[in-house]
């Protein structure tokens, strides 16, 4: 067993038309990371980490891999690169299923969910307060009560999501306007539910769009600390689901910047919904 108190980011999505894992890895050294979920929206990613791997393995590095995880290695210093999946559900929420990325999106999110658990994942709720379709949105008063339904029934099974791209002064200032700041009410929801007796903890994880090379820089804003196993790619997600559903991670909230979020997300997603209306 090969346990380390470990600096873990859950949320990333890459571009590797911009750059290569080398990069990916040297952000991770710079930041104090040593376990990250790579993602896509939809589809797999982690055969392609696989085959990118070989490139490392051509400067140097040690890299072995099993059905779930990545670990590289150079001078001593060992990454983590696990599997992992953004799904879009029929109903338009996201998750998160850490540990897998076979889940076909597009189904009610109760069936996602009852799949992902066969799998023994970690599951998070993402962004649960924000609107698929309109990222800019809190979603409805009826959606929230939909969002409280599902954490009562998967109770102990489904962590919430604290996102760095949700910053707080733009949703602070929606709040002046009768609105709600996302991150607090994820926050509010898991007190609330706690006191009624319900397991349903927070993980902040940043929601990285690494659109270049430099954007890497934000790897990490938010991550969690927690005891994780190391063995194994299995070992990862079991330690990391029982350290945080007995509340023994810690989470470290911080928000991008608006000069990371304006390039990287914002402008892009503004953009692709212009073009979408034309």
């Amino acid at each position: 067993m090969i346990s380390k108190e470990s600096h873990v980011e859950l949320h990333v999505h890459p571009n590797f038309k911009a750059y290569g894992l080398e990069e990916i890895i040297k952000a991770m050294d710079k930041n104090n990371l040593d376990v990250i979920v790579l993602e896509y929206l939809n589809y797999s990613i982690f055969n392609e980490l696989q085959v990118l791997s070989s490139d490392l393995r051509k400067k140097g590095y040690s890299v072995d891999s099993d059905s779930i995880a990545l670990r590289i290695e150079k001078e001593n210093k060992q990454y983590y690169l696990i599997k992992g999946e953004e799904i879009e559900a029929l109903d338009d929420f996201h998750l998160l299923t850490i540990g897998s990325d076979n889940i076909a999106p597009y189904h009610p999110i109760e069936r996602l969910i009852d799949y992902a658990l066969k799998q023994e994942v970690l599951i998070i709720f993402d962004h649960p307060f924000v609107r698929v379709n309109n990222l800019g949105r809190q979603i409805s008063k009826k959606k929230m009560e939909r969002v409280e339904e599902l954490c009562r029934k998967y109770n102990g099974t489904l962590a919430l999501e604290w996102n760095a791209y949700c910053l707080n002064l733009y949703w602070s200032t929606k709040k002046l306007f009768r609105g709600i700041n996302v991150n607090e009410e994820v926050r509010k929801l898991s007190d609330r539910l706690k006191k009624q007796g319900y397991n349903i903890p927070i993980v902040a994880d940043t929601d990285l769009h690494a659109r270049s090379k430099k954007a890497l820089r934000a790897i990490g804003t938010a991550r969690i600390k927690s005891g994780v196993d190391l063995s194994s790619g299995r070992t990862i997600i079991d330690s990391l689901k029982k350290d945080i559903f007995l509340g023994k991670h810690e989470n470290v909230y911080r928000t991008v910047s608006l000069t990371h979020l304006i390039p990287n997300f914002a402008l892009p997603y503004i953009s692709q919904r212009f073009f979408k209306r034309a």
